[in-house]
């Protein structure tokens, strides 16, 4: 087709040229026939010989003197075949695929179809979002410490996540790089899908974020601060009065945000997180200076969220036992490294059960049980007597004893012990005192 089309151009040209010098060489005037016409489909450079079609353009015989316009028609053609050559050298993997069929090599069809297949797969689990944020051997390093090392965490998509840590093991310097206010020193972040800087920037907005504590305008109300972000980020104002309901700052009139409590800063901080109804909320350290019952209502509000919009809430928090209560999975972070992740379920499997009891006289209780259950550890603490390990019959026959012994069973109950203890057991319990 190639050559075609070649024979085709130089036809032209040696016919415009006996147009205006219809004499031959014979002294025989010639006519002009019609130029034949071809059908030219486009055939992949990388499937012809390299260089072919530039060869054969430059063996068009140069013109001579008085004939300018074929000169201009000749250069014009040449840069139609050059321009045409670039055109085709990129070739998609289809046409590829359909060149090697006809060629019969099997196995590098099934390879490019593997990997043409792999890759579909991945980008739709991306856009479907099935992972909202993965690391892998994420690092931030300062000028003499590390603040996060060798961090591969994964939150899926419909998760509250909880994130917990001591003082100073990197919660923060993961969340602000999430949020994009500071840069890993290596490894690789990706946010839903997009692993690109300039694409995770678009991704942001996809996000609500609370970190460092709420930046707020100190003279202006709360209504007037949400005015502002709806402003900055090009959002409808008649979100302003639904999403101040939703945090309970509704009520709070002229105030201005400089004169609000703790904890109502922190409701007004939340406020401007879920002004644009995000699908990724992260939030760090939200239960600071919250009374019980905002706590309580704080709670109440991130599980409806998650489940009646989806919501994914990635948050941290020193008050263990409340996020035994909320998260739906957990990540461990001690000096920087990520100990464990694990869902509640496994977190509920792994957590140590104990009987709790009470009597009238723990002292004469604690040696009748240490003797009569030598397997068994027990333990006076300020609720009252532990045993551990226990077995499903072990409150009947523990009351059995105390009973004929002539005691009185004030409270027995199988608990378990919570995130707290479990946490404490992981790190070794002595993070701080090796801190210091």
């Amino acid at each position: 087709n190639t050559c075609l089309a070649k024979r085709q151009v130089l036809f032209c040209i040696r016919s415009q040229e006996k147009a205006r010098d219809p004499v031959t060489r014979t002294g025989i005037e010639q006519p002009v026939p019609d130029a034949p016409k071809f059908d030219m489909p486009a055939v992949p450079s990388g499937l012809r010989q390299s260089g072919g079609l530039s060869q054969r353009a430059r063996e068009i015989p140069a013109c001579g003197q008085g004939k300018a316009n074929t000169c201009l028609a000749k250069r014009q053609v040449l840069f139609c075949i050059r321009s045409q050559e670039k055109r085709e050298t990129r070739c998609s993997i289809k046409v590829i695929l359909n060149m090697l069929r006809q060629m019969c090599v099997p196995w590098i069809v099934i390879l490019i179809e593997a990997i043409r297949t792999r890759w579909t797969w991945r980008t739709n689990m991306e856009n479907r979002g099935e992972l909202i944020f993965t690391t892998k051997h994420l690092y931030k390093e300062y000028r003499y410490t590390a603040a996060l090392q060798d961090v591969n965490i994964t939150i899926p998509r419909g998760q509250i996540y909880g994130l917990i840590g001591e003082n100073g093991a990197g919660k923060t310097t993961l969340l602000r790089i999430l949020c994009g206010l500071t840069r890993p020193s290596r490894g690789r972040m990706f946010l839903f899908g997009a692993e690109n800087a300039a694409d995770q920037i678009k991704m942001r907005r996809r996000m609500g974020c609370l970190v460092d504590g709420p930046a707020l305008y100190a003279d202006l109300t709360a209504w007037q601060n949400l005015k502002v972000q709806c402003l900055q980020r090009g959002l409808d104002e008649a979100a302003i009065a639904p999403t101040l309901q939703l945090v309970g700052l509704k009520d709070t009139g002229g105030k201005p945000a400089g004169k609000f409590s703790l904890g109502m800063r922190q409701r007004l901080g939340l406020a401007i997180a879920l002004l644009d109804k995000p699908e990724f909320l992260v939030l760090d350290e939200p239960l600071n200076g919250l009374d019980p019952m905002g706590i309580q209502e704080l709670r109440h509000l991130l599980e409806k969220l998650n489940r009646e919009q989806g919501m994914t809430i990635l948050l941290s928090s020193h008050i263990l036992s409340e996020l035994h209560q909320l998260a739906t999975s957990y990540g461990i972070l001690h000096r920087g490294r990520l100990l464990e992740q694990l869902t509640a379920q496994e977190l509920d499997a792994r957590c140590e059960k104990y009987l709790l009891v009470r009597t009238d006289n723990d002292r004469q209780a604690t040696g009748i049980l240490r003797r009569t259950f030598p397997d068994t550890r027990c333990q006076a603490t300020a609720e009252g007597l532990r045993l551990a390990p226990v077995k499903t019959d072990a409150a009947v026959a523990v009351a059995g004893i105390l009973v004929e012994n002539g005691l009185q069973v004030q409270e027995l109950a199988v608990r378990s012990e919570g995130l707290e203890a479990y946490f404490t057991a992981l790190v070794g319990g002595d993070s701080h005192a090796d801190a210091g």
